[in-house]
């Protein structure tokens, strides 16, 4: 049972540390929570499995780990080291987190089905509640054994569960989405409703005593001093929004929102700390200090009640990322939509190298270090784009002559270079983009893409999946590939002959002549927004749905990867290593090739009529078997993977009859971790996950 426990946790452990992000720092998820229990300390949850702390007041952070990822909507620590956190799966199951050791790692000790969870109180190490709810349900439950074991408690509600405040076991109020709000005296065994005078949710939630509390809904401000029989609205400086509350007694209060206001005497009168804050969530641990995040999602700490807040963490843009190329192993670039970011040490250290004003930018290319461009909207102006020599310290504008959107960009040199526009425009230059020349394609359409892979040689791509190539530098331009569909994708070329476009549908374009023709091929998944290889077996993929896949073959088959969240663009400078940029200024970089997830390969072909069977033992050390059926005699490849994706060992490798089938897999020479094995039936393809644990 301990090993079975051990190799869950390993999995999860090996899911978490498949990407790093390095900006924004500590994370570029929307944060739902967060907790300071003293000023140097920091917990904060959200989405996207975020679960970040800092104990030395920002100076570094780290992320616990989990078993079960989706969105953590709440926290609660006790103390140094015990603490709860709510979560649901991507499937809405809900979850209750333990942690002992101060957050660095949580155990799930508590689920329900089809719940969220959004909101919890302890009163020390055992006794506690959790509310929630899921559409018209309302859930509360109580534990008295630190969450390993919970009590439904029924509550006369027909909405989730938003707020929950106790002053103790027995007494508490609950607040709903719909602004309903009850009160027990008796830990739910009943509940009298109260008038809010609210229908929108309860999303802040305080008691002082029996009598005086507030809530916020709407971000308004609300207070009783009746325990909730009634309520009053409070009226704030400068018609000033709420988000936040931090309560000190029945009297005095702050809130933050739009600003930051002090009351002394419950409302009556206020105090303006700060007439602008731009703050969404506020943990503060007493009237001096606490910390926030706001929408830019980015930390800050205050030591004097909020007039002064200290920015903790970074965060160069809040852009989207929508293009990432490294010119070598340490130096690289990541475009934001008006923005250029550089890193010359591999990606631990970033830094904003310009800012581009009214203009929206669509694609940059570096041919070295020093030397890059990038092309978008002019947005009213004629200055298509921007180029730079000294590695994007500064940028020159230029215009091309045709003031429209330019949306690629493609130099194979300082010199020599292709820009393409709507209306069928090719723009050429040789002299690094003082000037420019224009040719026109065969076309009305807008041209999307571009990759020139030598002074003659290149390919363009239409914005309806349309592909041209070019013999002859760009003067003539034949029409290769006829599409009609809506929209096209993306274009590689990783070199003059071998190359790849994606379409918005289930489709990968591969050329190995250079762009005179092309085949097609199926894939089981869409709305592919990047495409890469690293050589011509190793590719990686992203799309919409923040997914992203791994080819090892050429793109004929793909496997689904880790992925650090929604991903515009991708670069890889090596076949495990490599970079995802994308919503909310992500940088996120992977040495383990974003890491197999699926348990399915993607491939060109439907599901063959055999069976493959999960392997026995598993985990297992040294040996494992794997067994698999055939419904009529084929021929048959098993092949194991690792962690990478890397053929460690081919099992069997030709034709077998019907029947069922056996194969040992002997691991006693590899290493511990997850390993993938894959039966190709007449080219049709499983996958299974196993665990090798010594």
């Amino acid at each position: 049972m301990v090993r079975c426990i051990t190799a869950f946790c390993l999995l999860s452990s090996l899911v978490s540390a498949q990407w790093s992000v390095q900006h924004p720092s500590p994370t570029s998820n929307l944060i739902l929570d967060l907790q300071s229990p003293k000023p140097s300390v920091l917990y904060a949850v959200g989405l996207g499995s975020t679960m970040v702390r800092t104990t030395n007041g920002g100076a570094s952070w780290t992320s616990g780990k989990t078993k079960v990822g989706g969105i953590f909507y709440a926290i609660q620590m006790f103390d140094s080291l015990k603490g709860w956190m709510t979560g649901s799966s991507p499937t809405y199951a809900g979850y209750v987190h333990r942690t002992t050791d101060g957050g660095l790692t949580w155990d799930t000790v508590g689920t329900r089905q089809t719940s969220v969870y959004g909101d919890l109180q302890f009163f020390d190490a055992l006794n506690g509640y959790m509310a929630g709810g899921f559409t018209n349900k309302a859930y509360l439950v109580s534990t008295s054994d630190g969450g390993g074991s919970w009590t439904n408690i029924a509550v006369p509600l027909t909405a989730p569960i938003n707020r929950i405040f106790f002053l103790s076991m027995n007494h508490g109020w609950v607040g709903a989405q719909n602004g309903a709000m009850l009160r027990t005296s008796d830990s739910g065994a009943h509940w009298t409703p109260l008038t809010t005078g609210v229908t929108a949710s309860i999303d802040g939630l305080f008691f002082c005593d029996t009598l005086t509390g507030y809530f916020v809904s709407q971000q308004k401000i609300y207070r009783t001093v009746n325990g909730g029989a009634t309520w009053t609205p409070l009226t704030l400086p400068n018609f000033a929004t709420v988000s936040s509350i931090h309560v000190r007694d029945s009297l005095r209060l702050t809130v933050f929102g739009s600003g930051i206001y002090k009351t002394w005497n419950g409302g009556k009168s206020w105090a303006t700390v700060s007439a602008s804050s731009g703050t969404s969530l506020v943990s503060m641990v007493d009237t001096l200090s606490g910390w926030n995040v706001g929408g830019s999602y980015l930390f800050a700490q205050t030591t004097n009640g909020g007039t002064v807040w200290s920015e903790k963490g970074v965060r160069l843009s809040n852009g989207e990322a929508v293009d990432v190329q490294f010119v070598s192993k340490d130096t690289g670039f990541v475009a934001t939509q008006n923005e250029c970011l550089r890193t010359v040490d591999g990606g631990q250290q970033w830094s904003k190298v310009n800012t581009f004003p009214s203009f929206t930018l669509h694609q940059m290319h570096f041919v070295n270090g020093t030397h890059g461009w990038v092309v978008g909207n002019p947005q009213g102006g004629v200055n298509v784009g921007y180029r730079t020599t000294n590695g994007g310290i500064t940028w020159t504008p230029f215009a091309t002559g045709y003031a429209r959107t330019h949306y690629g960009v493609s130099f194979v040199d300082p010199n020599n270079g292709w820009a393409v526009s709507d209306s069928g425009a090719v723009l050429s230059t040789t002299n690094g983009g003082a000037t420019w020349t224009r040719s026109s394609i065969a076309t009305t359409r807008s041209l999307a893409k571009i990759a020139m892979t030598g002074l003659q040689t290149g390919v363009v791509m239409d914005d309806k999946g349309g592909l041209y190539n070019t013999e002859n530098g760009g003067t003539t331009w034949t029409n290769r590939v006829v599409s009609g569909v809506s929209s096209s994708s993306s274009l590689f070329m990783l070199d003059a002959l071998t190359g790849w476009a994606t379409l918005n549908n289930p489709t990968v374009l591969k050329t190995t002549d250079g762009g005179a023709t092309w085949k097609s091929k199926t894939i089981g998944f869409e709305n592919l927004k990047d495409i890469m290889f690293v050589n011509a077996s190793t590719g990686y993929a992203c799309n919409t749905n923040k997914k992203m896949y791994l080819s090892n073959d050429s793109g004929n088959t793909w496997m689904d990867i880790a992925s650090p969240g929604t991903v515009n663009a991708l670069w890889f400078v090596s076949p495990s290593s490599g970079y995802a940029v994308g919503s909310s200024g992500l940088i996120a970089y992977t040495t383990t090739g974003g890491g197999l997830m699926s348990l399915h390969l993607r491939s060109s072909v439907e599901p063959a009529q055999f069976s493959l069977h999960q392997n026995y033992p598993n985990p297992f050390n040294p040996s494992t078997t794997i067994r698999y059926h055939l419904a009529a005699s084929a021929s048959v490849t098993l092949t194991v993977y690792d962690a990478l994706g890397r053929v460690v060992d081919t099992l069997v490798d030709g034709r077998q009859g019907a029947g069922e089938h056996r194969a040992t897999f002997d691991a006693g020479a590899r290493a511990s971790g997850v390993y993938y094995y894959r039966l190709t039936v007449d080219g049709r393809t499983e996958v299974r996950k196993m665990m090798l644990m010594k």
